[in-house]
């Protein structure tokens, strides 16, 4: 339980964070919803996504309060950039999938 504190307190490693977290984790939870959602059922599913998000978000605040925890500092500039960008770029999308909805 130690490690779900330390990303909220920014204790953990940004590496660890990045690299373990998001990246290869990510990747599984994605292989997951991709590949094993559609022989679910409905309920299964709903689990699934409510799980992928909430784990998405503290992996994000994961990966902002641990960004300074590296080597080098330009990488904690770096991640909170993109972090900024993705976020930004699922405004964006969902803005426009909710005004294209009805058309």
């Amino acid at each position: 339980m130690d490690i779900i504190k330390n990303n909220f307190n920014g204790k953990n490693k940004l590496w660890q964070v990045f690299w373990i977290q998001n990246i290869l984790i990510g990747a599984i939870l994605n292989f997951s919803v991709e590949n094993i959602a559609p022989g679910l059922g409905h309920f299964s599913i709903i689990l699934l996504i409510v799980f992928s998000i909430a784990y998405s978000i503290w992996v994000a605040v994961g990966m902002w309060q641990c960004a300074f925890n590296a080597s080098w500092v330009g990488w904690g500039y770096i991640v909170r950039g993109l972090l900024i960008a993705v976020i930004l770029i699922i405004l964006v999308s969902s803005v426009s999938l909710a005004m294209n909805y009805n058309t």
